[in-house]
């Protein structure tokens, strides 16, 4: 009788675990990997897709900014650690030891010295040898594409390609485009190979996944924000 009593709350956590989880599946998962994004740009060929051949993984998310692309650019090109931030919730980039910008916290004005971004150049996102994105293509007022290959659990940069162990290799690319004289529709774009392994499927889907979208759609609103207040 007493281990029909307890395996009952075992039964209940387990349901309600396979409930929330299929919610997910069904409901949420398809939601957060297209947020704000057009049937037609999600299906739209954006620079950098050349890069991999068969991503596993691929989200496509987009936000209009009240703002010329001109305007939004700038924000863009000066992301990353020891730079100007992500404008996304800083305090979970400090607990995690990556919240070291230059203002010490994201910043809300142009700094005229990360205005030169390059190709070739490494956006940090942890101090090293942690994951950086290298700049692989850009067009200012446009798009930029970068690339990085970490292992997933040290989350050190492996090098652009260098693809070992339980590596991820992603491209992560920032569009641009301008659908009237005071209007920008805002796209990124991440998609990602990596080991086709049930731990490394968990990992994509449990941790990356939910952990990208955090912080990128709040990014990308906070990038709505400075751009549409200049």
């Amino acid at each position: 009788m007493k281990k029909r009593k307890a395996f009952l709350p075992l039964s209940a956590g387990l349901g309600f675990l396979l409930g929330g989880l299929l919610v997910y599946i069904l409901g949420i998962r398809n939601w957060l990997l297209k947020w704000g994004a057009t049937p037609e740009e999600l299906n739209a060929g954006l620079p950098g897709d050349d890069l991999l051949s068969s991503p596993g993984y691929r989200t496509t998310r987009a936000i209009t900014i009240h703002a010329p692309a001109a305007q939004v650019w700038p924000w863009l090109v000066q992301i990353g650690y020891g730079r100007a931030g992500w404008y996304s919730y800083d305090q979970l980039e400090e607990a995690a030891g990556a919240g070291d910008f230059m203002e010490g916290q994201s910043t809300r004005r142009i700094i005229p010295e990360l205005q030169e971004l390059k190709i070739g150049d490494a956006i940090p996102a942890a101090p090293p040898p942690y994951l950086a994105f290298h700049v692989q293509d850009l067009q200012a007022a446009r798009y930029l594409v970068t690339r990085c290959t970490i292992d997933m659990f040290s989350g050190h940069d492996l090098g652009v390609g260098n693809r070992r162990g339980n590596y991820l290799d992603g491209t992560w690319v920032f569009f641009l485009h301008e659908t009237g004289p005071h209007t920008t529709r805002m796209v990124f774009r991440l998609r990602a190979e990596y080991p086709a392994t049930p731990l490394m499927g968990a990992m994509v889907r449990g941790v990356l996944e939910p952990v990208h979208f955090l912080m990128e759609q709040k990014m990308m609103r906070g990038i709505r924000e400075r751009a549409e207040s200049m």
